[in-house]
Formats: structure tokens, sequence, C-alpha cells
């Protein structure tokens, strides 16, 4: 009965509204259909699976579980989902921060899907397994992905699965098991990067249309997300960079901008990859200006981007919180320098806004560099080709104009490559660092789960590349909480030995 303690198996949240809940699972109807968040069956389901006997076998092929097998997999997957998104309310109040995740648990398994099914049940159950220093059923969630690998591989051989939004999940799922379960840094990275090669290629083959369902786009905006990391680390171009994967007529979502920077991203891999092949250090001052050129308009449309971004945002997109509730939590310490650290709506705003930061420090070292080979060149031709039309680098920037005569003297290049040198200077580049430095409390919070180090760790190894070229107070301010993280999340007394983000923090060498 509501409202007498103990007699309700309702939802949480249902228990706290004292309202009767429908019991459906993973998520009760009643919240889902009135937009409040379900707090799930967290109390009745642990207790369950505590009391559930298991039998000593040396078999750890299948986990032992009751006959309702189901409803057993559902609670250990609802678990997990609990575990890797941000527990905070605000944190998804504008929508999910993983809708393709949440949609995949919460809608009934189609047909013919095992490859999805035992690929949740696989990163659940190693996670579970990972959280109670429960070896055994650790090793279980490893022989579920052994077996949902093979089913994935079926269905990439079927001409019917192969186009199917199911199959695309399965395959990324089983990257975020490579991710956050494997025990071996040097494995997991080449695991990770053959799942995201392998899924590039199937969708390339699946193609823009095949996007088009809710499922489809949330998944393509979640993968293009990991493939602009993994492109820009590789120095690479991608498929979804080409004009048909960056053009939006075939892609009916919103008009929201949080998907689009990392199109800009995936560009500017692909001009990072352009820049390696030209080799700038000998190429000809024809090539140098314009590959300038080339980096200076992609700084002019990352801060058209931003500017739009702050308009389009309802409130301030991040501010300073001064207030320091708890000297030894990373969440409230305060930033480097004594500067506050930042906080954010929601995790979807943060790693959209350190993403830009992120990117914005990568493209004005490449134009500095740019400018230093200009400068250093001693075998300058006189006649120099025209610059084209540039336009304006940023607010109080001078411009450059198609005009050949004024690069018509070594002196004149030389002076404005000395310019844009001072303009896109380290000082710039570490201010970017700072924001992302004192980002980092809010996105590695406990609250944010396993999503917020994944969200975060794009910006904050491009952050530390930065800061480790000149040390500084920042630089020594993100070693000391590097330290707290590390001891909170990897020695906690609560038994959370969230291996992931361990194997996160361990790949930021600082």
């Amino acid at each position: 009965m509501v409202g007498i303690p103990g007699s309700s198996k309702g939802c949480t949240t249902c228990k706290r509204r004292k309202v009767r809940c429908d019991l459906k699972i993973p998520f009760c109807a009643r919240c889902t259909n009135t937009g409040r968040k379900c707090e799930g069956y967290v109390k009745d389901w642990r207790q369950k699976i505590a009391q559930t006997p298991v039998k000593r076998t040396v078999d750890t092929r299948v986990i032992i579980q009751p006959g309702g097998a189901k409803a057993f997999d559902n609670q250990i997957i609802s678990l997990f989902w609990e575990r890797y998104i941000p527990s905070t309310d605000e944190s998804v109040s504008d929508g999910s921060p993983c809708s393709w995740l949440q949609q995949i648990i919460s809608s009934p398994s189609p047909p013919d899907t095992d490859a999805l099914q035992l690929s949740l049940k696989a990163l659940a159950v190693t996670r579970l397994g990972r959280m109670n220093q429960d070896d055994r059923l650790a090793l279980q969630g490893q022989s579920c992905y052994v077996r949902a690998l093979q089913q994935l591989q079926k269905a990439l051989r079927s001409d019917v699965a192969v186009g199917r939004d199911e199959t695309f999940a399965a395959g990324y799922v089983l990257a975020l098991h490579e991710l956050f379960e494997s025990e071996s840094l040097v494995t997991s990275m080449e695991a990770w990067r053959k799942h995201m090669t392998g899924l590039e290629a199937l969708v390339s083959l699946r193609g823009p249309q095949k996007h088009r369902t809710p499922l489809g786009r949330a998944l393509l905006e979640e993968f293009r997300a990991s493939l602009m990391i993994t492109c820009i680390q590789d120095r690479r171009t991608s498929i979804l960079a080409t004009s048909k994967w960056l053009a939006q007529d075939w892609d009916e979502t919103s008009n929201s901008l949080h998907p689009s920077i990392y199109h800009k991203g995936l560009v500017l891999a692909s001009l990072l990859e352009e820049i390696d092949n030209a080799n700038l250090s000998s190429a000809n001052d024809s090539t140098l200006f314009y590959f300038l050129q080339r980096c200076l308009g992609m700084d002019t449309d990352l801060d058209i981007w931003y500017e739009e971004f702050t308009i389009r945002t309802p409130s301030s997109s991040y501010w300073p919180t001064p207030m320091i509730i708890r000297s030894d939590a990373p969440s409230s310490a305060p930033g480097p320098k004594g500067q506050p650290r930042l906080s954010f709506a929601n995790l979807y705003m943060a790693s959209t806004t350190v993403t830009f930061w992120a990117l914005k420090i990568i493209i004005s070292g490449t134009i500095a560099t740019a400018c230093s080979t200009i400068l250093s060149s001693t075998s300058r031709r006189q006649s120099i080709v025209s610059l084209n039309t540039v336009e304006t680098i940023s607010t109080g920037a001078e411009e450059l104009v198609d005009n050949p005569d004024s690069a018509s003297s070594v002196d004149e290049v030389a002076a404005k490559a000395h310019r844009l040198s001072n303009q896109y200077d380290f000082a710039q580049r570490k201010d970017f660092a700072t924001l992302v430095v004192r980002s980092m409390p809010y996105c590695l919070n406990f609250s944010m789960g396993l999503l917020g180090p994944q969200r975060a760790f794009f910006a904050l190894r491009t952050a530390l590349g930065t800061l480790r070229s000149n040390p500084s107070p920042e630089q020594k301010w993100l070693k000391s909480n590097h330290k707290k993280l590390n001891e909170r999340y990897v020695k906690s007394t609560r038994g959370l030995c969230y291996s992931g983000i361990r194997l996160l923090l361990c790949r930021l060498v600082i």
C-alpha cells in the first residue's frame, strides 16, 4: 500500500510522491508519461539480486539467474543505466544526455536482436562485477561479450540485420565495453579503435537516410562525438566529414547546435590530415598561405558557431562557483590560481562547451605552427601568390584581403605572419586550457556517472597537452586534483571501483 513503509513495491519516485506505481520495468509509465525521471526500483532489485542463491559451478559461461531470465537481465541493465548517466535531475532536464542508450533500454526488444541484448548484458554484468569486486561475475560478463561479438558478426552478414539500428547500437555498446571494462590500457585502446573503424564502415554502408529514425539519429550523434575524438587524435579524414554527411537536408532532428560542434571537429581532423600530407616544413609560400587561410577560416567558423550557441542558450552556458563545500572533494575544490571552478546547467551543456574550447586550442596551435614555419623560411620567393579573401579573424583583428600588392614583399608577408603569431600565442591556448581545467570538477564528479569522464576526456587531454609545454600553476593544480580523483574513483571505500574512469585517468599522464 502506498504510504506504508516497506509495503510498496513501486519505484522510488512514486514512493516519494505517494502515488500508485504501475511497476513497469525498467521505468514506470506513470513517471515517463508525466515527464518525470523514474528513479527505478533500486532497493528492491538489489535485495532480489543479493538474495538470489548462486550455484557453485566450474562453468562460468552463463550467469546463474532466477526463472524470470528476461526480467533479471532488465534489472541488471537498469542498474548499469543508473551508474552510467548523471544522477542529478538537472543533468537531464533538457533531455537525456544519453538518449540512444535510454531508448534501447526502455523500448521493447525487437525480434532477432540477440547481439544488442547480449552486448548490453555484457557491459552491465561486467560493471556490476567490478562494482561489487566479484571476479566471477565480471568473468561472466566477459563471456557475454564474446557471445555478443559472435552474434554481431552474424548480424553483419545478414542483408536485413545489417541495416537495423539495433545492430549499430550493439556495435557501439561493445566499443564502450572495451573503453570502460578492459583490464589493459593497450588492448583497450586497440580494441576501441577497431570497433570505431568497423562502426564507421557500417555507418557508411547504412547511408544518411538510414539514420532518420529517433534511435538512428541519437546513435549517429553519439557515434559522431566519439569518432571525432579518434579522427583528431589520428589526424585523419572520416567519411562523416564529407558533404553528404555534413549537409542537414536529410537530418530531421531539432535545430540544436550541440551535435554540430562534432561536425566542426571532423572537418578539423580532415584539415589536419591535409596539412600533414602537404609537409609544410618544405612547402612553398603558396602552399603555406593556402593552409594558413584554411586554418583562419576554420577558426572563424568556430567563433560563429559559438556566438550562435550562446544566443540560443536560454541561460549562461557556464558560471563560476566559488563555494567550497568539502575541501577533500574534487568537485568543490577551487580552480587554478584560486579561480573558482565552473558549473553548467547540465552535462550536455558542459561537454559541448569544453569540446569547443578544445577545438579552439587545436586550431590556435595549428595557426601558430604555420606562422612559425613562414617566419623561419629562408628560401622565400619574391613573387607571392594571392592570399585570397580571408574573413575577419576576430573582433578587433586585422583582415587579410585579396590584394596581390599586400603580399608582394617578403617583409610584408613576414609582418603578417608575425601579427598572427602574436594573436594566436601560447597565452590564448593557456586561457582555453584553464577554462577546461576549471570545468573538470563538474564533469568528473561522482554524480556524473561514467558518462562524465567519457564526455570530458577529449577536452582534458587537449588541455593537458597545452599545459605540459609550459609548467604553470594550472598544471600544478591539475596534478593535485588528478591524485584526488584517483583516490576517489580507484580506491573508493564503497567498493565502486570504476575501472573505466581509472583507465581514463591513467591515459592522462601528467
